[in-house]
């Protein structure tokens, strides 16, 4: 999917939100490297700590989807986004201090696969769809995380 559509596309994300009353958007980002999606795992003391997920966090204001993904990848592992492959499925969720947050999911391709942790997270793990049986995750993450890989099979090709 390219740029331009994916901004088209978060035009009509955001205009549906507003509907829903969503009030703040996030993003996640799934890396695919020879099979495995990137996940990394929460600092214990913050929010769902200890648990793993793809890289991503809150678009702040001004941003596109796209930036925010790209500059959350950054902030938390070091990657720089080559290539955005294609906006999928994400989800809904809450916070103490954000009452309707939306998800919006990104397949990406990077330059590298050399990942450097923030202090936002303590470990990553590269899986598959056998490593998620055990892998900690919310039931939301688990099936955000087989569907990139599924779209991986997809966009094969590409990534």
């Amino acid at each position: 999917m390219i740029e331009k559509e994916l901004i088209i596309k978060e035009k009509e994300i955001k205009k549906q939100a507003e509907i829903e009353g969503i009030t703040h958007f996030a993003s996640g980002v799934a890396v695919i490297n020879k099979g495995k999606v990137l996940l990394v795992r929460r600092e214990i003391n913050d929010f769902l700590g200890g648990n793993y997920e793809i890289p991503g966090g809150g678009i702040e204001d001004g941003e596109t989807f796209i930036e925010g993904a790209t500059r959350e990848l950054k902030e938390e592992t070091n990657l720089d986004v080559k290539e955005v492959i294609t906006l999928f499925d994400g989800f809904d969720y809450s916070t103490s201090t954000k009452p309707k947050v939306r998800q919006i999911n990104f397949l990406v391709t990077t330059y590298t696969y050399d990942v450097i942790l923030s202090d936002e997270h303590d470990a990553f793990i590269w899986a598959d769809k056998k490593d998620l049986n055990s892998v900690t995750m919310t039931e939301k993450m688990l099936k955000c995380t087989h569907d990139a890989l599924n779209l991986a099979i997809e966009f094969q090709s590409r990534i």
